[in-house]
């Protein structure tokens, strides 16, 4: 196993209990580039000083679409508000921050929330999206007002001047790849563009800056938009996280709390994992296979009766999204197993996925064959595609080298989305297979396993797990720690799981380990092993005790 720890503290055994896991803290912070341990450990809180920090990253333009949306509140025609949202967590997330801002706090009744349908107007802002939203406006007695974008817009140009030739004023807010030139941005009223948030991030701070107190409202949604869109856990982020946790596990939002029931989380202490892999895959599935729309009313519903009933639509449609991925998945990775010469960016494409799953079967053939990955539908109106990435490879500006071959092409570093005619999905894969990751910088073919620190587990005990759940929460740019040890002896090994999936594990000094995944490694191991693991809380079944989460072993 090519294990390569970022770090080792000499000496470590000659430290007393308390210095020694402020070592191995100020270790793993330096790991991170993060100087500032006292900083990192004690964010700041969510303020008015705070706000005052995050609304300096977008200066006048800030101030520009303030006034732009107080001069709207202010007309007595039947002008309209329209919030332009996205259909991911993050997308709905910043439409309701927004939206309930603009009608429950400014008590402007004509703002109409709006979120595309993944089929029938694709991604981001859209011709298609403006006429439907014109129509709407129509039906309500309204004209167009002004139309603000939130996790989109940013590379919308021709649909942004479409919707000025409507009659809307545009402010676009968005977090994603900004065109390589200004002359491609939109020619927007305001643009409240960074890449320090997401759009649910973006759009907490135009929101709080409409309104005097109540800094915190919202913040809910910005961090689980936050988490969901899997951003950078530091800076702003790492306190919009904190304090949107604490918020989550004591919701007040109807919507949220019948979610809780189904996913039986009700009255747990709501964490990343909770975010991640509970509440965001249901908000996501209506978008995915439906229309997001109820994932907004989800989050915003104030009658029980309908607060049930929209989160029983979330919770059914998940567990038909579950299904529907994994048979296409298999699919993908046959695909790629029959095709794929290991050094290339992998295409995979198919006219029998879903749209709305493209995204998940290319994240998991990133996380199964650590390459870019790009999944693509096909149908009679064309073919759309999904990308995941590597660390330090950027998906967005890989696709870019081949711009002539899209329609639209939109994301960031780790995740996009485009379109292309159905003949350039071959000339794609072409393209594409000419490119050898192994040339690229940021490419190791057989990179080493990578590690925080080296740390023997004579080490782990409750103290340091204390002081290391200070870290949280954990995430991209705060990664959970993983440790290196080498000579462990193991007194105990066998699979566990219904199949055997997993390695169960007793070292000498009667510490238990779990490797998930791993149970086909049980006949490799030797008396003495070197591990790669995390320190983990076992509480299966009502335990309450330390264990070592294995990710590797050898």
């Amino acid at each position: 196993m090519n294990v390569s720890p970022k770090s080792t503290i000499e000496n470590l055994s000659d430290l007393s209990p308390a210095d020694r896991n402020v070592a191995i803290v100020e270790a793993l912070l330096i790991n991170r580039e993060i100087p500032d341990v006292d900083g990192f450990l004690n964010p700041p809180a969510v303020d008015e000083d705070f706000l005052k920090k995050a609304q300096a990253l977008f200066g006048d333009e800030m101030v520009r679409a303030v006034e732009l949306i107080n001069n709207q509140l202010l007309t007595t025609d039947q002008g309209s508000v329209v919030i332009h949202g996205d259909y991911d967590v993050d997308g709905v997330s910043a439409t309701a921050i927004l939206w309930e801002t603009i009608y429950y706090e400014l008590g402007y009744k004509n703002v109409i929330p709006f979120i595309p349908h993944r089929v029938d107007h694709g991604y981001g802002v859209s011709e298609e999206s403006i006429n439907d939203i014109l129509q709407q406006l129509t039906e309500k007695g309204l004209k167009p007002g002004l139309l603000i974008t939130v996790d989109c817009g940013i590379t919308g140009k021709k649909s942004i001047e479409y919707a000025k030739d409507m009659g809307f004023t545009v402010i676009v807010t968005d977090h994603h790849t900004r065109p390589e030139k200004d002359e491609d941005l939109p020619d927007a009223a305001a643009i409240l563009h960074s890449y320090k948030l997401c759009g649910g991030g973006v759009a907490w701070v135009l929101s709080r800056s409409l309104v005097d107190g109540n800094v915190r409202k919202g913040v809910d949604l910005a961090g689980m938009a936050t988490l969901a869109d899997i951003q950078q856990l530091t800076d702003f982020n790492r306190s919009l996280v904190i304090e949107g946790l604490k918020q989550l596990t004591h919701t007040h939002r109807l919507g949220l709390q019948a979610l809780y029931d189904l996913a039986g989380i009700r009255g747990k202490e709501i964490g990343v994992y909770e975010v991640g892999f509970v509440i965001g895959p249901r908000i996501n599935a209506t978008g995915r296979l439906e229309h997001a729309l109820d994932a907004l009313r989800l989050l915003v519903v104030k009658n029980i009766a309908q607060a049930k009933h929209l989160a029983q639509k979330l919770n059914s449609l998940n567990y038909e999204r579950q299904a529907m991925t994994k048979q296409a998945v298999d699919q993908a990775v046959q695909l790629v197993e029959d095709n794929w010469d290991h050094d290339s960016p992998i295409v995979v494409a198919s006219s029998e996925w879903h749209e709305g799953i493209i995204g998940l079967i290319a994240g998991k053939l990133t996380e199964r064959f650590k390459a870019p990955s790009m999944a693509i539908t096909i149908s009679d109106e064309g073919a759309k595609g999904s990308a995941r990435s590597i660390e330090g490879i950027n998906v967005v500006e890989l696709l870019r080298t081949q711009e002539e071959l899209f329609e639209n092409v939109g994301g960031h570093a780790a995740a996009a989305g485009f379109s292309l005619s159905t003949e350039n999905v071959d000339r794609l894969k072409a393209a594409l297979s000419e490119i050898k990751l192994s040339q690229l910088p940021a490419f190791e073919a057989e990179a080493a396993v990578d590690a925080d620190l080296e740390l023997s587990p004579q080490y782990v005990n409750w103290d340091l797990y204390q002081v290391l759940a200070k870290l949280e929460p954990f995430g991209v740019g705060n990664p959970r720690p993983t440790f290196y040890a080498k000579g462990l002896r193991v007194v105990e090994k066998r699979v566990v799981g219904k199949t055997g999936d997993h390695l169960s594990l007793t070292f000498e000094n009667n510490l238990r380990g779990i490797g998930f995944n791993l149970g086909e490694k049980l006949d490799e191991l030797d008396e003495e092993v070197e591990i790669v693991y995390i320190i983990d809380k076992d509480d299966y079944r009502g335990g309450n005790n330390l264990q070592l989460k294995v990710k590797e072993i050898g």
